[in-house]
């Protein structure tokens, strides 16, 4: 008897177990459909965008409905990357506000979807700027943009 009844428990916590599905840490990431307002941004490639040495500015926020909290946390500015510590602490102050020597980051969350005001300031190094800007939705869900902004060197 106590053997059956061993065997039954067996076979029943294979069946439940089964059924059960596991986190897949080989998830693959999802990039999110953005909208991006600016008068400033020329596009060159899906995610790849110019701007002109005097700078300019851009709003950038979440075109689905299913992520209405795509918000910026990190960049990158020629190769150092920075990343935005408490962003989502700050978001229940309906603003963040981030400020460095390339430009400023808002993040507003006062109204959904999550709007990301960003204002690059004027490229006065003589050398092409490269800034990359992380945007990070629900669980899985990314995108990454690139800025090119041309420098303020004219060429004869």
């Amino acid at each position: 008897m106590k053997k059956i009844l061993g065997t039954l428990l067996i076979l029943t916590n294979i069946v439940i177990f089964s059924g059960c599905t596991f986190i897949n840490e080989e998830e693959k990431f999802n990039p999110v459909a953005l909208k991006i307002e600016s008068t400033d941004l020329a596009q060159t490639t899906r995610d790849e965008y110019t701007i002109p040495a005097g700078g300019g500015q851009l709003t950038v926020y979440s075109a689905e409905e299913k992520n209405p909290f795509c918000l910026v946390n990190w960049f990158e500015v020629n190769g150092v990357e920075c990343y935005l510590n408490g962003v989502e602490n700050d978001l229940y102050n309906d603003r963040a506000d981030y400020s460095y020597n390339w430009g400023e980051i808002i993040i507003s969350s006062a109204t959904l979807p999550v709007k990301n005001n960003i204002t690059i300031r004027p490229n006065l190094s003589g050398k092409e700027r490269k800034i990359r800007i992380g945007l990070n939705c629900f669980k899985y869900d990314y995108r990454i943009l690139d800025i090119i902004q041309r420098s303020n060197e004219s060429k004869p």
